[in-house]
C-alpha cells in the first residue's frame, strides 16, 4: 500500500527544490496548496506548518525558512503515517474475520476515509 500512496518526490522536497532554483512564487503556491488541502482535511498542525512556510515566503523571510520546512516535513510525515495506518487497517479489515466476535469489529473503510486517504496521497 505504501508504494501506491507515495509519489517519487514529496511536496516538501519539491519546495526545497523550487527554493534552490529561486522559484519563490512557485514555492509559495505549493505551500498554499498544501495548506488548503490540509485545512480541508482538518489536519490543523499541518495547516499551521504550511501556512508558516507560505507566510515566510510571502514576506521574504528566508532566515528561518529551513526550520519551517523541517517542521513542515515532520508534521507531514506524521499525518501521512497516520493515513497509511488507517489504510493498512482498512486492508486488514477487508479479509474475512476468523470468528463472529472478530466480525463485529471489522468494517470496511468509510467513503470519507477513502476520500481522506486520496487527499493525503495528493499532498505528497
Amino acid at each position: 500500500m505504501r508504494t501506491k500512496l507515495c509519489p517519487k518526490k514529496p511536496r516538501p522536497l519539491q519546495l526545497r527544490g523550487l527554493l534552490q532554483d529561486g522559484q519563490l512564487a512557485e514555492a509559495r503556491r505549493l505551500a498554499h496548496s498544501l495548506k488548503g488541502v490540509s485545512a480541508t482535511l482538518d489536519v490543523q498542525e499541518l495547516t499551521k506548518a504550511a501556512a508558516s512556510v507560505e507566510l515566510a515566503l510571502a514576506n521574504g523571510q528566508a532566515n528561518n525558512l529551513d526550520d519551517l520546512l523541517q517542521s513542515l516535513e515532520a508534521t507531514l510525515t506524521l499525518a501521512v503515517e497516520a493515513a497509511l495506518t488507517l489504510a493498512e487497517h482498512g486492508e486488514a479489515r477487508a479479509t474475512a474475520p476468523a470468528d463472529a466476535a472478530e466480525a463485529s469489529t471489522h468494517r470496511p473503510l468509510s467513503p470519507e476515509s477513502l476520500i481522506t486517504l486520496n487527499a493525503f496521497r495528493k499532498l505528497l
